[in-house]
């Protein structure tokens, strides 16, 4: 959970972010009859490194964050807020985690015709210790 503990911390810290969400971040999946703009953010692989003798403490988790918009150009400046807000983050304690770095992977563009609905999802790998 340390890794949705930080992420989580990250992308709250981000005031260009919440401008634009509104405080709608959600883990996994947003409620029942969304508002939007919306994020989501699950962790969709994860693993830790292994010492000779023993572990040293370090994890990794890939995660998956979701932008959720009526317009492309609002996901779009979504995805900017995300990735500035994770990406390059190094070295920081955010809500009792160590993150020793995160760093954006990848980004798809999509649209849902049923609901309107423009979305990207944009993955980052975050390198973080145990407590």
């Amino acid at each position: 959970m340390n890794e949705y503990i930080a992420v989580r911390g990250l992308l709250s810290r981000s005031t260009a972010l919440t401008t634009l969400i509104a405080g709608r971040l959600y883990q996994d999946v947003m409620p029942d009859n969304p508002t939007y703009p919306s994020v989501t953010y699950q962790k969709v692989d994860d693993g830790n490194s292994v010492g000779s003798t023993s572990n040293p403490g370090i994890c990794w988790a890939i995660l998956q964050v979701s932008t959720w918009s009526r317009t492309r150009l609002e996901a779009a400046a979504i995805v900017l807020a995300v990735s500035r807000a994770l990406d390059r983050t190094r070295n920081v304690t955010v809500n009792g985690i160590q993150v020793d770095d995160c760093f954006g992977l990848n980004n798809a563009d999509s649209y849902d015709s049923e609901t309107r609905i423009y979305f990207t999802h944009s993955k980052f790998k975050i390198h973080y210790r145990e407590t």
